[in-house]
């Protein structure tokens, strides 16, 4: 969705925050798709998982689109981006722990190259792909490192200026 919209009515009304935060969101639509037909989540939890990241992405998608928005929506919007990545991470999370898998800490060589890929600057899901298509262990916690990335931009959007330049 954000990869085919105006990139510079986006830098200026959304900042690159929003912009790099709705991105991510994008990515982890496709890969939580991807993870459920692959790892067989078939069941309510792998559908919970799809609504969320689709619910998060067009919380954010509603800031972009609406410039009418008052700050107090798009504060409630982003809010809600934030509290459904939250939900998604537990639910990541508990996946792992469901099936004994290892979660990755923070230290790990996999877990800084899998965050590296967050710097790319033209990144799209095709660059994780390979990642989700690994193992279970590896798409759940790729997955969880780009939940971070993406709630440490949402942390650090601020609606009031973002507002006005709209």
């Amino acid at each position: 969705m954000f990869s085919r919209m105006n990139e510079e009515h986006m830098s200026v009304f959304g900042g690159s925050r929003l912009l790099k935060a709705s991105r991510n969101m994008e990515i982890i639509c496709d890969g939580v798709k991807d993870f459920r037909q692959l790892y067989r989540m078939r069941d309510e939890a792998g559908l919970q998982m799809t609504k969320v990241s689709v619910q998060a992405l067009q919380s954010l998608v509603d800031i972009y689109a609406d410039r009418s928005m008052n700050e107090a929506m798009a504060m409630h919007k982003l809010n809600l981006a934030k509290a459904d990545c939250q939900e998604l991470l537990l639910d990541v999370e508990d996946f792992l722990h469901q099936h004994h898998l290892d979660q990755w800490s923070p230290d790990e060589d996999l877990a800084k190259r899998a965050r590296a890929l967050g710097y790319m600057s033209d990144r799209t899901y095709q660059v994780y792909r390979p990642w989700i298509h690994h193992s279970a262990d590896v798409a759940a916690n790729l997955l969880i490192c780009i939940l971070h990335q993406t709630t440490f931009l949402l942390d650090r959007i601020r609606i009031a200026p973002l507002r006005a330049a709209g």
